[in-house]
């Protein structure tokens, strides 16, 4: 006999509206339904309308609610971003503050770039549990850095919180002198304002793969790692059936001829593309990455998104005119893809990434060799890992002017796709991490355990709480 749904527990979650905060958040959501909880996804009405546009069946339990926020999109340019994330806290409160008070939720789940949440939430006897879409590494920089134990443009002492031996090319780019987002910067170290506070600390990671910087946390904070949170069907032997294998959080539409492209590759054979939803490249960098695709020789699919308002611009993401006709035998060039479907493909070789933490992430659990080509905030960090400390492989050397070159990009495709130690190297590491990812999720995994424990932590006071006379 099914519980009512008005006598479940209920569970508000809250995504900051970005396409790398939603999806991790939208696949908690599924999860926490199917465990017979009732869920509310909440984040901003432009979010929302484009993730229930398709209506996908796997997001039947979760209800959605949004807020508009009554301000310009940020400019690349830093000019409105300040006042965008004033417009967007105030909007939000007066929202969620009214949510909160008719829903009367045992538990919000919220992403940790909005910890004035928490305010709105302690106060009303409200459990709260922020969510960090970034790495555990990332986060004990800015911890780090918030507690005043290190200094802008310069690197945590490796003894700190068991992070490994870092150089000023590997922290974050809003840790250094030269960032131009210093109201970013303000953001990310907000996030610890009142971290002690909540009831738990949700991390997208596991426990294997940073061990020794989620065990120096624990004594401090009530951390449960319960990552990746990955749709089902890329933690079954094959990745194939019916199970759950989209986000269905996508802001964008996907372009589906690349998986029938792909179907007609050798095994491991294509180079796969993407710098994520928000960076737009230099005219510069991507002429590099042509020149250096074309050079290889190497099948490559390549997602080129068009800028959008909002979007972090180095460029205008614009190829080459002679490229796509001259590459046309050779590659595939996409304005967007599902990312999870593409990585999982038996013809993907390999990953050139901006390293984004989803990214990292997926290319971890599915095994996939990388590429690393990070640009800004958390993603040199994630690009130190992949080449040094996970060893799943190779960073591209940048030059001054921060732009990878052609021959750069020819030399780590064949590091890694080529016969030969290095490659031998990458694939075996990649093969264990995916494994080790994989037996996390897992019934007995760590992050399994860790996720059951929230569950039965969010039960057990939905059980204390007095009945609602009816």
């Amino acid at each position: 006999m099914s519980i009512a749904k008005e006598e479940e527990p209920h569970v508000l979650i809250i995504s900051y509206p970005s396409q790398g905060h939603i999806n991790p958040l939208i696949q908690l959501a599924k999860f926490l339904a199917q465990c017979s909880l009732r869920i509310t996804f909440i984040t901003t009405d432009a979010a929302i309308n484009s993730i229930v546009k398709s209506k996908p069946a796997s997001l039947a339990r979760i209800e959605f609610q949004s807020f508009t926020v009554n301000a310009g999109l940020m400019n690349s340019d830093g000019s409105t971003v300040a006042a965008y994330l004033q417009r967007f806290r105030s909007d939000a409160t007066e929202f969620l503050t009214a949510t909160f008070s008719r829903l009367s939720p045992v538990c919000v789940v919220y992403d940790s770039f909005m910890p004035w949440v928490l305010e709105i939430a302690k106060p009303m006897g409200i459990l709260s549990a922020p969510f960090f879409t970034q790495s555990c590494a990332v986060g004990a920089i800015y911890y780090l850095y918030y507690r005043g134990l290190f200094s802008a443009g310069q690197p945590p002492a490796a003894e700190l919180l068991g992070l490994e031996e870092l150089t000023i090319h590997d922290v974050p780019s809003f840790m250094l002198t030269s960032n131009p987002y210093p109201v970013l910067t303000s953001v990310v170290l907000e996030q610890f304002s009142n971290l002690s506070e909540a009831t738990w600390v949700l991390g997208n990671s596991f426990d294997e793969l940073e061990t020794r910087i989620i065990q120096s946390f624990r004594p401090k904070l009530p951390v449960k790692t319960i990552g990746p949170m990955l749709p089902s069907a890329y933690f079954s032997a094959g990745c194939s059936g019916s199970l759950d294998r989209r986000f269905d959080g996508d802001m964008f539409e996907a372009a589906f001829e690349c998986i029938k492209w792909l179907d007609g590759k050798e095994e491991g054979s294509v180079v796969y593309v993407s710098f994520g939803s928000l960076l737009a490249l230099s005219d510069e960098q991507m002429g590099e990455l042509a020149f250096g695709l074309k050079q290889s020789g190497k099948a490559f699919l390549w997602v080129v998104k068009k800028p959008e308002d909002g979007s972090v611009r180095q460029g205008n993401n614009k190829l080459p005119e002679w490229f796509v006709e001259e590459t046309r035998e050779q590659g595939l060039v996409v304005p967007w893809c599902s990312q999870l479907e593409v990585l999982s493909h038996p013809a993907i070789g390999c990953f050139v990434s901006h390293c984004g933490w989803n990214s990292t992430l997926e290319s971890l659990t599915l095994g996939v060799p990388v590429v690393a080509m990070p640009q800004w905030t958390d993603q040199p960090t994630n690009g130190k890992f992949i080449a040094d400390v996970w060893q799943v492989g190779v960073r591209a050397a940048a030059g001054e002017k921060g732009v990878v070159g052609r021959e750069e990009l020819v030399s780590c495709l064949g590091l890694v796709m080529d016969v030969g130690e290095k490659r031998r190297e990458v694939r075996a590491n990649a093969a264990r991490w995916s494994e080790l990812a994989r037996a996390a999720v897992k019934e007995g995994g760590s992050s399994s355990r860790n996720l059951q424990d929230f569950v039965d932590g969010i039960r057990r006071s939905h059980a204390s709480k007095p009945a609602v006379p009816s």
